[in-house]
């Protein structure tokens, strides 16, 4: 009885065993198997951007001189050249036709290698395995390849910079300025500049902004520029914000302008030059700009009214409400319906102060709700000559 139970023991003992063995086999293969789709995965992105480069690198056909101007693109050097070097050569037409196949398709090569490496970063860095992305832009500024190095050294500034990684971003947007590129040292520069500023080094942060200011980019100059303008305002620096503000305004750039001519009447405004201030939110009106000109023909009503011009403080006003622009406008009409109920005309008051509560605006329904329910009020104790209670305004 005792053999038997021990046997049956040692039985419970090997297949509890045998149990733990195969559990273990099970984890380790389940942790094989993640890790194989893991590599799967990473060889399935990296096998798309090899595709892609092999349709960059197939020859193009004869009609095609040039392809798109995107920053993958290759570009065909043209017949001609081609031609120009097989008769120089004194070698066989064949011949030197078959060399000039082997160094394009080595040229090919030779562009594709950091464009791959380029866009598998950027898919990491998508993918948010910055390490990986870093290790790739890495590579591509090793390459000093004349297009993919700068945008790369972009790249990896703007990673750096989201991770609040300050001295690493600092270094490349530095390298991708460093490389004169015509359209990623200024955007470099510009991004340095906000990163600076951001960190109140406001000198470091001017010197960025001048830089990209030089480079004449017809995007980020004009930015550049208008943050410029608001560096110098806030410091008090008038007459530089001027000139810089000036400086958006006469490049004429469809966003930044009418926002740099806002604000420079602003600035006039808050300084008394009101002369200056009517000129230069003329031009922010006259740019007929969605956002910033509604709000200068608000701000200019509101001058006029200031100075006694109610007149042209009314057309002003109902500039902005034909706008129909959501905050300019509701504005405008609380605005208009007080010039009106202070001037005794109390219909229009009443009209103007409806559709300021019509509106629905946060701030100023409410308060055309309050003037418009203290005008039969008000309109009393102006007839005997009392002083009545200051209106809401916008």
């Amino acid at each position: 009885m005792s053999s038997f139970m021990s046997s049956f023991i040692i039985l419970i003992a090997v297949l509890a065993g045998v149990a733990v063995v195969v559990a273990l086999l099970s984890i380790a293969q389940l942790r094989s198997y993640r890790e194989r789709r893991v590599r799967e995965r990473e060889e399935e992105v990296a096998e798309q951007v090899k595709r892609q480069l092999a349709d960059m690198r197939n020859p193009l056909s004869p009609q095609q001189k040039h392809v798109g101007q995107g920053n993958n693109d290759v570009e065909d050097t043209g017949h001609e050249a081609g031609r120009g070097n097989r008769e120089s050569t004194g070698e066989p037409a064949s011949q030197a036709q078959d060399t000039e196949g082997q160094d394009a398709d080595q040229t090919r090569a030779t562009e594709a290698e950091p464009w791959a490496t380029f866009h598998l970063g950027s898919v990491f860095d998508r993918q948010g395995a910055y390490d990986r992305a870093e290790e790739a832009y890495q590579r591509v500024i090793a390459s000093e390849h004349a297009e993919a190095a700068p945008r790369a050294a972009f790249n990896l500034g703007v990673l750096f910079d989201e991770r609040g990684e300050y001295d690493l971003a600092v270094n490349a947007y530095q390298r991708a300025i460093d490389s004169e590129h015509a359209e990623w040292a200024p955007k470099a520069a510009f991004e340095l500049g906000m990163l600076f500023e951001e960190r109140e080094e406001y000198d470091l942060a001017e010197e960025a902004y001048q830089r990209v200011i030089a480079s004449g980019h017809p995007e980020e100059a004009p930015r550049a520029a208008f943050d410029l303008g608001i560096l110098f305002e806030n410091r008090g620096e008038y007459d530089l914000a001027e000139d810089a503000y000036q400086r958006v305004i006469d490049s004429k750039h469809p966003e930044e302008a009418p926002r740099a001519a806002f604000n420079l009447g602003l600035m006039f405004n808050r300084q008394g030059a009101y002369d200056l201030a009517v000129e230069a939110y003329q031009r922010a009106i006259d740019s007929e700009h969605a956002e910033w000109a509604p709000k200068a023909m608000f701000n200019l009503g509101m001058l006029f009214e200031e100075s006694g011009e109610y007149g042209r403080a009314e057309d002003a006003y109902q500039q902005a409400i034909d706008s129909e622009h959501s905050d300019a406008a509701s504005k405008a009409r609380l605005n208009l319906g007080v010039l009106f109920d202070e001037r005794g005309e109390y219909d229009l008051a009443e009209q103007a102060y409806q559709q300021a509560i019509n509106s629905g605006h946060p701030e100023v329904a409410p308060k055309g709700q309050g003037n418009l329910r203290g005008l039969p009020m008000r309109s009393t104790v102006r007839e005997s000559g009392r002083a009545g209670r200051r209106l809401w305004r916008g």
